[in-house]
């Protein structure tokens, strides 16, 4: 009789622990579900001034609760945008880190509103006179 009794406390047991773990396995699985949001990420490093393609994105799964403001949802709108800052793989991208729709790549696209910037010309010459450095001697 006690062994009976034990065994049906065990079989109890199980089956309220077999019990918790389907309704907690369910609830985890409705909490992470509905909380992801698609987010465009940098599918490898990034320069400043270098134009967006398809190639160079892709979406990935992203928490709702933590999603950066200004970040985009769809590959098509990046499509030919400029990026300001350097950009590592996987990091999102961000409107903040972007040059205004239309503007073209290179240095314009870097340069911020009311700044300026002007060409040096330089030749051979010029463009190797910081070798020369101080206390050397030729023989």
């Amino acid at each position: 009789m006690k062994n009976t009794r034990a065994i049906l406390m065990l079989l109890i047991a199980l089956v309220a622990g077999v019990a918790a773990v389907v309704s907690a396995s369910r609830w985890l699985v409705q909490q992470s579900s509905g909380s992801v949001k698609q987010v465009v990420v940098a599918a490898n490093d990034l320069n400043l001034g270098q134009p967006l393609n398809g190639s160079q994105l892709r979406l990935v799964n992203w928490p709702a609760g933590s999603v950066p403001p200004g970040t985009f949802e769809d590959l098509k709108m990046l499509e030919g945008r400029v990026v300001r800052t350097s950009l590592q793989r996987g990091e999102p991208i961000l409107d903040a880190k972007l040059a205004p729709v239309g503007t073209k790549g290179g240095l314009s696209a870097v340069i911020n509103d009311g700044k300026r910037a002007i060409t040096v010309r330089v030749n051979d010459v010029v463009g190797v006179a910081g070798f020369a450095l101080p206390a050397t001697t030729s023989t």
